[in-house]
């Protein structure tokens, strides 16, 4: 459930963009900007959520030792998928916020599909503590979701 409302949030942001590629049209591009980074809140704010009643759930199986290994895998990656899509709202508000992604150099032109596969592999470095991602923070609130999320 978790990963297919990711999958169809990435679906909309990127023809979304490609609209936004449209050549002269400013007014379309600034408005669809603006919806994509209002879609990608909704749906960031929906999986918060998702994974807060999950991890209720989780912990009073935890506790009563009925915990499954498929729901401890699923919590997992809800929890993956959520950190990788608010890393990707946070670097679409502000491309400074993390380096080491392909807009650091200035590329425009990344889809979000991209963005947010790189961003899905930050979040798996940071979430498995192994830090081998070569994107980081750069700015103090994207610092701060890093360590919520460690």
């Amino acid at each position: 459930q978790k990963s297919s409302g990711q999958a169809a949030c990435v679906v909309a942001l990127t023809v979304i963009e490609l609209v936004e590629h449209v050549p002269d049209r400013k007014l379309v591009k600034d408005r669809t900007y603006t919806v994509g980074v209002v879609i990608l809140a909704v749906f960031q704010g929906v999986d918060l959520l998702l994974v807060i009643f999950t991890s209720v759930k989780l912990a009073k199986q935890v506790l009563h030792h009925t915990a499954s290994n498929l729901f401890l895998m699923q919590s997992y990656l809800s929890t993956l998928l959520l950190f990788a899509g608010l890393y990707t709202l946070i670097h679409r508000l502000d491309t400074t916020s993390f380096m080491g992604t392909p807009q650091e150099s200035g590329d425009k032109s990344v889809l979000i599909v991209e963005l947010f596969l790189w961003m899905i592999y930050f979040s798996a470095s940071n979430s498995t503590l192994c830090g081998s991602s070569k994107i980081h923070p750069e700015v103090w609130y994207s610092t701060v979701f890093v360590i919520i999320q460690v």
